[in-house]
């Protein structure tokens, strides 16, 4: 199993911002700068997006981004890239509300299903760790404020 790790951070914005505002911050320069921070592998960002149907407790985040890294290693070293000290850490500030910023780390394990006429009655006929298209995410929520990340998160 690899040891990649994704790193989830849920936004939420600061409160004298528009919804607008935030998201455009997010992605530029916010975004933009991150893409410098070396350990990152690949990084993508989830909008929230307007719905009725959310209560309060459900709508407390604007945005998720997920960033993808090697090893835990690699995730102890994104805050101490040049990029991040410089740039991406002092503007998280600008646009997030700090103090309700959580962090989520996950490995994910990827799974297969059969497609060849399996026994949907035997369950260990259905899977084969070969194949690809079923994603499954072994999640850990971690305390930040614990080991010194922004706003308490991972």
């Amino acid at each position: 199993m690899s040891e990649a790790l994704k790193i989830f951070a849920f936004l939420p914005r600061r409160a004298d911002l528009s919804e607008q505002a935030f998201q455009d911050h997010w992605r530029h320069p916010h975004a933009t700068w991150g893409y410098y921070v070396r350990a990152l592998r690949r990084y993508a960002q989830g909008h929230r997006l307007p719905c009725v149907h959310l209560g309060p407790e459900q709508i407390r985040f604007d945005g998720a981004s997920e960033s993808w890294v090697d090893n835990a290693e690699a995730a102890r070293t994104v805050m101490d890239d040049p990029a991040y000290q410089e740039y991406v850490g002092p503007d998280e500030a600008r646009f997030i509300d700090l103090d309700h910023l959580t962090y989520l780390i996950a490995r994910e394990e990827v799974l297969d299903i059969r497609s060849d006429g399996a026994d949907l009655g035997v369950p260990e006929s259905l899977w084969s760790r070969f194949r690809a298209p079923v994603s499954i995410k072994v999640l850990q929520m971690v305390p930040g404020k614990a080991i010194g990340w922004p706003g308490g998160g991972v």
